[in-house]
Parts: C-alpha cells; structure tokens; sequence
C-alpha cells in the first residue's frame, strides 16, 4: 500500500515532504494513517526525490617550487610559480598565474 504525507517526516532514512508518496510496511502505514499524517487518496501526491548532494570544497595548498603544467581546454598552459621567479614581490603569496604558452 502507499500513502500520501500530509507532513514532512524521516522515515526508513529518507526526507520525505508534504505531498510526497511514500510506499514502505503496512504497519507503518497504517500508523501514519490513524495518526493523521497521511492519508490513502494518492491524488496530488508526488515522487520522492532525494535532496541535492551538498558540493564539499577542499582547501588546497602550494609551495613555491611548482613545475609541470595544467591541460585547460585542450591546450597546455605554464605555471609561473617558480622559485626563481624574480617578480615574485608584486604577487601575494600562494598566487598561482596561468598564462598560454
């Protein structure tokens, strides 16, 4: 049996909205039912859908002995990062400069 939510509630590990169809035992079901936060009538509900995955961003870190390059498009660009790099006073520290090659 499935049942329409009438309030937004966890259950068997998912989110579920208000409005949402939920299919799981018939006793719990039927529980939600007499509790008032479902109902039988399926008219108007909809889908489950499970919320975004949230992006993590990692902080990264540098030295100043960089080499190599990065692949940007297609095309390879060079990394002035270098320890010889004799400009190095107009940048703030931990600045990576791509340019074209």
């Amino acid at each position: 049996m499935t049942v329409k939510l009438l309030v937004d509630r966890p259950i068997d590990g998912k989110e579920y909205k208000a409005g949402n169809l939920c299919d799981t035992d018939d006793s719990t079901e039927a529980g939600l039912i007499s509790s008032k936060l479902a109902i039988a009538d399926l008219t108007g509900g909809t889908a489950y859908v499970a919320p975004p995955v949230q992006q993590q961003f990692v902080p990264v870190t540098a030295t100043t002995n960089l080499t190599g390059g990065i692949g940007f498009n297609g095309t390879i660009v060079d990394m002035a990062v270098t320890p010889d790099d004799t400009n190095t006073a107009a940048y703030p520290v931990g600045t990576l400069f791509i340019s074209p090659v």
